[in-house]
């Protein structure tokens, strides 16, 4: 992710509430324990492989890396996400506070435990 995506992010979730951690090569570097940085959070932005990791366990996902954004994974997305493989073909919107805006205001706990539950 370039640095400006980066403090993107960063900003529309700190103006929504939100406190942002980052794990990444380009980001604050790679993490031995990925899975016990991401307990403390319950949104993560990640794609592909990053993001089934945070499903696995318990994470909510909004696609997301350098390419763009794509959606907040759901229950009602989930099969068509998982079918591109949570990868590129998803991520069909630029990063802007907007955009993050609209996908953070999906976020239903409930909903984040039945996409882990199927995954």
């Amino acid at each position: 992710m370039k640095p400006q995506q980066a403090a993107t992010i960063e900003s529309a979730c700190e103006k929504f509430g939100l406190t942002l951690g980052m794990i990444g090569e380009s980001l604050s570097g790679i993490s031995e324990n990925p899975e016990d940085r991401l307990l403390q959070y319950d949104i993560v932005f990640a794609k592909g492989r990053c993001a089934r990791e945070a499903f696995a366990i318990g994470n909510c996902v909004i696609a997301c890396d350098a390419q763009g954004m794509g959606p907040m994974v759901t229950a009602n997305n989930l099969a068509e996400m998982n079918g591109r493989n949570f990868g590129r073909r998803v991520l069909l919107n630029e990063i802007n506070e907007p955009s993050i805006w609209e996908q953070l205001q999906k976020y239903n706990a409930e909903d984040a435990c039945q996409v882990t539950d199927t995954i």
